[in-house]
């Protein structure tokens, strides 16, 4: 019995300071996900790429990223209501410029003048000015913030679990024409075979060695 008390604090120990580095990183990982800058580089295709770091976690990360400092529009926190587990979310946040667009008139008007025009919404902004000869757009933003949630859609009870992704615009006048994503499953170990260490209650004895191991329930 007392080898058995002993090996008991041993593992509460062990479990303390293992839970003690998974918060200590954790909470690395967010200072550093947070003070993070959005960087950009071209492909082999001259294309550019944004790239920044990301969260990776438990409940406590999605927390973060649902919370206002991120999620200022609240199209994470609408989005996640609708799935049971949350396999993955994102948000990019986007300016659609045009800059400088000449449309000529098919015939002049027969007199000079110049006019100009600006429309500024939080939608979209467009400014410029008209004359005689036709318009000319100086430029042309259209802002949006892109959110995404996939994972485990709550179907409710009894019926088979799906996979899914909810994608929304902060912008109403962005459209997504089509959407296509991958959810990575990993396959659940029945088995499993390596050392073990045990207590047999009915004799009073530890136990230890080597076992392989079959799962009849996995939680």
């Amino acid at each position: 019995m007392r080898y058995f008390v002993l090996i008991l604090i041993i593992s509460i120990l062990s479990y303390l300071l293992y839970k003690k580095h998974h918060e200590t990183n954790s909470f690395v990982d967010k200072i550093s996900y947070l003070e993070s800058d959005l960087k950009t580089y071209k492909d082999k295709y001259g294309n550019e790429v944004s790239t920044r770091q990301s969260l990776a976690g438990d409940k406590n990360e999605l927390k973060l990223l649902l919370s206002k400092q991120i999620d200022s529009t609240n199209q994470f926190k609408e989005l996640a209501k609708r799935y049971k587990r949350i396999k993955g979310a994102g948000t990019v946040t986007t300016k659609f410029i045009i800059d400088t667009v000449y449309i000529p008139f098919e015939r002049p008007v027969s007199y000079d003048f110049i006019r100009t025009f600006n429309v500024d919404n939080p939608y979209y902004s467009i400014n410029g000015n008209v004359n005689q000869l036709g318009v000319n757009i100086k430029n042309i933003t259209i802002p949006n913030k892109f959110t995404f949630v996939m994972g485990e859609r709550k179907n409710g009870f009894f019926k088979p679990k799906t996979y899914a992704i909810d994608v929304k615009n902060s912008n109403p006048f962005i459209q997504n024409t089509s959407v296509d994503s991958y959810i990575f499953t990993p396959e659940k170990k029945m088995w499993s075979f390596g050392p073990y260490i045990g207590f047999d209650v009915f004799n009073a004895n530890i136990s230890a060695g080597i076992s392989l191991q079959y799962s009849l329930i996995q939680f």
